[in-house]
């Protein structure tokens, strides 16, 4: 004889583990959890946040153009900034494929990468102005 278990029941227990997984999370785990993959970053310590936007908008294998734009706390760009850019896949290591991205002014920086391989990829960035640094990490799918 099988026992019927309304679907009710699974989802009020998904619930509770949810529930129950996030009572413990600090603020900090919850805000990096909770982080955008649309290609945005939280601000870090040191106030700087940066967006990822890829040309075209819909990347192909090929090469690929990644604009990250760079701000300060207050949402005003931050120009004159180095920000170095590296690209993997996630499930596959690709070796070395990194570069400094070019200054194009108003807080924008750019590098053409060729993604050559369709999948899942992390676009990683390291930005530093002044004496303020961030890191950031995006999901970038390639078709």
């Amino acid at each position: 004889m099988a026992l019927k278990i309304p679907m009710r029941a699974f989802a009020l227990v998904g619930l509770l583990a949810l529930a129950a997984g996030c009572a413990g999370m600090d603020m900090a785990a919850h805000r990096a959890a909770m982080t955008p993959s649309s290609g945005s970053s939280v601000p870090k310590a040191s106030g700087l946040r940066m967006t990822l936007m890829t040309v075209p908008k819909d990347p192909a294998v090929g090469n690929v153009e990644l604009v990250v734009s760079v701000m300060d706390a207050n949402g005003d760009p931050v120009t004159g900034a180095t920000v170095r850019i590296s690209a993997d896949m996630t499930d596959h290591p690709m070796g070395d494929l990194s570069g400094e991205a070019a200054d194009q002014g108003t807080g924008r920086y750019s590098i053409v990468m060729n993604l050559g391989m369709a999948g899942e990829w992390k676009i990683m960035v390291k930005a530093a102005a002044s004496r303020e640094e961030a890191a950031d990490e995006f999901p970038v799918t390639v078709k």
